[in-house]
Order: structure tokens, then C-alpha cells, then sequence
């Protein structure tokens, strides 16, 4: 029974990271189509980090309830500073995906994020699809930014941490 490529014991993770994966799928096109997260996405996602929380050790209790705060906190006080700088439904997006992630891991995600989201716009704008007026939905890179994370988060963050 060793050999089988799920073990019982991997089964609880397997299922919690199949499900983060297909709720950020869901995510990326629920905003692309109407720029509009559903609460219910990101309440899966944070009821996926209870769960995670409980059967796996990847990321600490302390290290989770950090990444609910880092991202989306600063993202939060941009908007207040900056109307309509992110959505609510970007923020608390990454709330719960910081909680799922842990804190280095939710910091990946949003430099992946901002990365990419900047790369799209600036084709956008060269290719004249979009004017610097017009919003785009963000949604869409962040998770791509947290799926990148979720798969490469710690090699992403030593390699962000080693940068001089």
C-alpha cells in the first residue's frame, strides 16, 4: 500500500490544495468577466486555511495569522489613501489567501501579483487595448500570484530575500 502515489495520510492536503486551486480558477474568472470577487471565494479559501491549518505543517498558526494581515492591511490603507486603488474583493482575497499561505508565502503572491499585473497593463497600454484611464480587473494575477506561491512560495521568498 506504500507505493500508492496518494497515501492516507496525504489525502487531507491533496484535497485542501486541489480545492485552493480551483477556487483561484473560479476567482480569476468570476473577476476577469465582471470585476467582482464573491465573498464566498474568499470565505473557501479561509475556511481552506482552518483545515490546512489542522492536518499540515507547512505553515504555522502565527505564520497564517500574519499573512491574513501583511498583504491585505497595506493593500486596505492604499485604498483608503487612494480610492479605488484595489477592490474589496482584491483585499480580502488576499486575506485569506495569506491565511492560507502564511505571511512569505502571501508576500510572494503579491510581488508576483504586481509583477505580472504591471507586465499585462503596460502590453495593454502599448497595444492600445486599454487607456490609463480604464480599469483592469486585478483579480486574475493575484492568483496567479498566489498559486505560484502556494507551488514555489519559500523558493520564492529566499530568492526575493537574496536579492542585493
Amino acid at each position: 500500500m506504500t507505493e500508492l502515489w496518494i497515501r492516507k495520510e496525504n489525502a487531507g492536503a491533496l484535497l485542501t490544495a486541489g480545492a485552493f486551486t480551483v477556487i483561484l480558477i473560479f476567482t480569476a474568472v468570476s473577476d476577469s468577466r465582471t470585476k467582482r470577487i464573491p465573498d464566498l471565494y474568499s470565505a473557501g479559501i479561509l475556511l481552506l486555511s482552518l483545515l490546512s491549518a489542522a492536518i499540515s505543517d507547512e505553515a504555522s498558526v502565527s505564520s497564517r495569522l500574519i499573512g491574513l494581515f501583511c498583504v491585505s492591511v497595506p493593500m486596505l490603507l492604499l485604498t483608503t489613501a487612494r480610492p479605488g486603488a484595489f477592490g474589496g474583493g482584491d483585499i480580502k482575497l488576499m486575506a485569506a489567501c495569506g491565511a492560507f499561505l502564511g505571511w512569505e508565502s502571501a508576500v510572494a503572491a503579491m510581488g508576483i501579483a504586481i509583477f505580472a499585473g504591471g507586465a499585462a497593463s503596460a502590453v495593454m497600454l502599448l497595444t492600445r487595448q486599454k487607456s490609463r484611464k480604464e480599469r483592469f480587473a486585478f483579480g486574475p494575477f493575484l492568483c496567479i500570484g498566489a498559486e505560484a506561491a502556494f507551488l514555489w512560495g519559500q523558493e520564492i521568498w529566499e530568492w526575493l530575500v537574496s536579492i542585493k
